[in-house]
């Protein structure tokens, strides 16, 4: 179980990186991401002191965040295009 947990570590730690920071007044950066079809990770930051969401319906991906956490999505897509934010 580690073993399993250390390889998908560091392979989502090779994948192309897209950062996505939520700010304390409520607005996001960048507020649009355009990223390549295939397998890539978003790095969420919460700047703010206040809980976060990050949510995509499409993608079916969910992520809370607390004040001051970092944390990342790994997605996948086909090459059609999927509104991500």
């Amino acid at each position: 179980m580690v073993l399993g947990f250390a390889v998908a570590a560091a392979s989502a730690a090779e994948l192309p990186t897209f950062r996505l920071v939520f700010k304390p007044d409520g607005r996001f950066e960048p507020q649009r991401l355009e990223v390549p079809a295939g397998k890539f990770k978003i790095e969420l930051i919460n700047e703010s002191d206040q809980p976060v969401e990050f949510e995509s319906l499409p993608l079916r991906k969910e992520k809370v965040l607390g004040p001051g956490v970092r944390s990342f999505v790994v997605i996948t897509i086909s090459g059609r295009r999927i509104p991500v934010l």
